[in-house]
């Protein structure tokens, strides 16, 4: 039970003008409330963790880590009798280090999470083995998932593999690099605000921000529920579609599903075999496709970069117009406000749902990590001091919001929310797909954080979504493809560019036809 004390400090920071006796009072009266927690002893809490042997891993060699792209490496597969299909089967696959899985140790890009070790499984864990596929490790990502930046993440920074000194992107940055430099076959990557699409477009590699709830998020650290998204990178389209046929549908566990209509699990089956398989495909599949080219995804002032746009510009030229029914540009006003709106929710949502609630949504129903809940909270307790200063301004910004204004900000965006994403759902009324460049400008200079000034270091990880964190607020699936390698420093190195098609909401199905259809078209550009 709570002391008089403890009652007095909570009474005093609410203003509640109580005395000592009213306080005593008001305990005896609160007493068998808080008995009604001793049933937690007497129930039996259901947890997930998948059966089997289980290889715990290590640390990786630093031969096998030249990029800073791995945090812990595993070798998890499951027996013959344990699969329920061959989807992944022979697939190697990577884990961002914010995917809880039993007994494997869990960061969250954070010194500040460090000694943590995860109790259960998330739900995309049990799928990805049940389908064949061999989880070979943890990937690195930045400090809390809150930096599109590769500079924020422990023990160091993760470099980009086309060229050392620039960034790979966040925060799912370790699964963007393993892809691209062929170390595994496919990785899962978190999304609130471009997380997957980021590593994607800067390593070159194909990034699915799957549409909002398609993808069970139980048993991931939440930033906030409303933008929490979970999805696959791989070298191809048709490999990014093959983790996602594995374990996209309801787990019933996940609230978020139920709010977006997910379909069942197992619905997205036989979804990688409908995929064209050559240029005769293609073009059949295109010729009654509409795309909208977003005119303010290009040329935003102080932003975008003239080479990105017209690398943009140039496919739409040379592999879109001759192949698709109709390209047409296309204004969304709001689209370039609805980053503004994504910092308002992402500030205070974190604040609320990562530092106060231990990264899991309070006030939702579904399955949660109470292991996780109390790290974390022992952990701002002792340790919030060690987080990046990314992750102490959010905090300091969100702490502000929440206490000066309650939710007063935090509802009026989302209810701006609303009228944004009927502005996209009117335009995918008439096109089948938006495009827009993934970002408008190539992968920047790497930040040494230890040799950064603060401002530098916040600039290096903010800023980085102002074409991608609109779909996340507003849950349409969006995938970043290769669209070109443009020379950098004189022409001594290339880095990729991306280009982003954008779908309906639960109709990712067709989104992906018609990537992998502009993916074959494109042809190599290795």
């Amino acid at each position: 039970l709570p002391s008089v004390a403890d009652l007095q400090e909570i009474a005093s920071e609410h203003k509640l003008g109580l005395s000592d006796g009213d306080l005593l009072e008001l305990r005896e009266a609160g007493t068998d409330m808080l008995q009604a927690f001793h049933c937690l002893n007497v129930l039996e809490e259901p947890t997930l963790r998948w059966g089997g042997q289980r290889d715990l891993g290590r640390k990786p060699t630093v031969s096998e880590n030249l990029f800073g792209a791995w945090h812990w490496k595993t070798d998890l597969v499951a027996s013959d009798d344990q699969r329920t299909s061959d989807l992944l089967l022979g697939c190697s696959v990577a884990l961002k280090d914010n995917v809880c899985v039993a007994g494997i140790a869990m960061n969250n890009g954070s010194k500040m999470m460090e000694g943590f070790v995860p109790s259960q499984d998330a739900t995309i864990v049990e799928r990805i083995l049940q389908a064949g596929g061999r989880i070979v490790g943890k990937t690195v990502c930045e400090d809390l998932c809150m930096s599109g930046g590769s500079h924020s993440s422990i023990p160091r920074p993760v470099h980009n593999p086309h060229c050392s000194d620039r960034c790979a992107g966040g925060s799912s940055s370790g699964s963007g690099v393993v892809v691209a430099t062929g170390e595994v076959d496919m990785a899962i990557g978190g999304d609130q605000g471009g997380s997957i699409r980021t590593p994607a477009s800067w390593c070159g590699v194909v990034g699915l921000k799957p549409s909002y709830g398609l993808v069970p998020y139980t048993g991931i650290v939440s930033v906030d529920p409303t933008l929490d998204h979970v999805g696959p990178l791989a070298k191809d389209v048709e490999k990014t579609s093959r983790l996602l046929e594995a374990i996209a549908g309801k787990d019933d566990l996940d609230p978020r599903q139920s709010i977006a209509g997910a379909p069942k699990f197992g619905s997205l089956r036989g979804l990688t075999e409908s995929l064209p398989k050559n240029k005769d495909e293609s073009l059949n599949l295109l010729r009654s496709v509409k795309i909208g080219v977003v005119k303010e995804g290009f040329d935003i002032a102080g932003v975008s970069e003239r080479d990105v746009d017209a690398c943009v510009q140039s496919l739409i030229e040379s592999v879109l117009k001759p192949s698709v029914a109709l390209v047409e540009e296309i204004s969304i006003p709001e689209h370039s406000q609805a980053a503004k709106l994504h910092a308002l929710i992402g500030l205070q949502g974190a604040y609320v749902t990562q530092f106060s609630s231990g990264g899991q949504p309070i006030g939702m129903k579904g399955h949660f990590m109470p292991d996780l809940m109390r790290h974390v909270k022992m952990c701002m307790e002792s340790r919030a001091s060690s987080l990046t200063w990314r992750c102490k301004l959010s905090l300091l910004l969100g702490g502000y919001l929440h206490k000066t204004y309650g939710g007063e900000f935090y509802g009026r965006a989302q209810n701006v929310v609303r009228g944004v994403t009927k502005c996209y759902d009117n335009a995918l009324e008439k096109f089948d797909a938006l495009l827009l460049p993934t970002h408008p400008f190539k992968a920047p200079r790497l930040v040494d954080p230890d040799n950064c000034s603060i401002k530098e270091f916040i600039a290096a990880a903010a800023g980085m979504g102002v074409n991608l964190s609109p779909f996340n607020l507003s849950g349409h699936p969006a995938i970043s493809i290769p669209a070109a390698f443009l020379p950098v420093d004189d022409g001594a190195s290339k880095l990729p560019v991306g280009v982003m098609l954008v779908g309906k909401r639960m109709g990712d199905k067709k989104l992906l036809k018609i990537s992998r259809a502009v993916e074959i078209l494109r042809g190599d550009i290795s």
